[in-house]
């Protein structure tokens, strides 16, 4: 009947009508081909609104978080090391930047804990060769 989006300039025809409390359809008989209406002169109740929402499960939110928390904050770590990287340039060993990383960790988290530095040198081992321009493979 009318555009989904957006205002419409169509119009439509009203030819039978529910009074607020009824159950009942009434028929428009004056003027006889019914009440010209615009999308615009169409309003909702918010109470039909949210009736109509919760049967549907509109209004359910989904979870924000699924699973489990990370047990370290690695995003913020290679947030930090891209920065360091770029302002300060690749160390010179791999050693010294499992170092830097888990010293990274020991200064910024906020539980204590701290990966050791076998767990930090493979989830750095494919940037390290990358860095180096060896095959990451």
């Amino acid at each position: 009947m009318f555009r989904r989006i957006g205002p419409s300039d169509e119009q439509a025809r009203l030819r039978r009508v529910m009074p607020p409390g009824s159950r009942t359809w009434l028929k428009v008989t004056d003027p006889p081909d019914g009440v010209p209406i615009r999308s615009s002169d169409l309003l909702l109740s918010a109470g039909s609104l949210q009736q109509f929402e919760e049967e549907r499960d509109l209004l359910r939110r989904p979870a924000s978080t699924i699973g489990a928390s990370p047990r370290y904050d690695w995003d913020a770590m290679y947030a930090w090391l891209t920065w360091f990287l770029f302002e300060k340039g690749v160390p010179d060993t791999q050693t010294a930047l499992v170092s830097m990383v888990q010293d990274w960790f020991v200064q910024n988290s906020k539980s204590g804990e701290v990966p050791d530095e076998s767990t930090i040198r493979k989830r750095l081992t494919s940037l390290w060769r990358k860095l180096r321009g060896e095959d990451a493979a």
